[in-house]
């Protein structure tokens, strides 16, 4: 039996990063010729070692940042004034790209569409809660819709 490292995941044995004792034959006629996987000697151990770390601290930082993305968000309300008809529909419904540019404007937060949760784009005027999807977290904030005046 041989210790490899695992550079490329190889369905049903290992994935990316992992470290297995393998038999010789696998990994000398397979998993090494065709670099799927490389020898673990002391100093790759301790490099993929220090990669790891190196990927948790930056998971932890970008954790961090979404929980206070999601203090910042919940239930603030934002005023968005749109054209409407005398009934109170939209001429335009409001799409997760317009609600992202809202939330930049008047909160200075970048947001990608795909994490604005909108079953169906905003047709009336009204209050609506808006769930933002930040990776692990999620927050909830309010659009108000009100009409232009003319």
């Amino acid at each position: 039996m041989v210790e490899v490292i695992f550079l490329k995941e190889v369905r049903g044995v290992a994935k990316i990063g992992e470290v297995k004792k393998v038999a010789d034959g696998f990994a000398l006629n397979f998993l090494l010729p065709q670099n799927l996987a490389e020898l673990a000697t002391s100093d790759k151990l301790k490099n993929l070692e220090a990669k790891c770390v190196s990927l948790w601290r930056q998971e932890r930082k970008r954790q961090l940042l979404n929980k206070k993305l999601q203090q910042s968000l919940n239930n603030r309300l934002l005023t968005l004034t749109v054209k409407a008809s005398a009934a109170g529909n939209l001429y335009a419904g409001v799409q997760a790209e317009e609600i992202a540019k809202i939330i930049k404007k008047q909160l200075g937060i970048e947001l990608l569409p795909k994490q604005i949760a909108l079953d169906a784009p905003l047709k009336s005027l009204g209050e609506y809660p808006i769930k933002i999807i930040l990776d692990n977290v999620t927050a909830q904030l309010i659009i108000k819709l009100t009409p232009l005046k003319q």
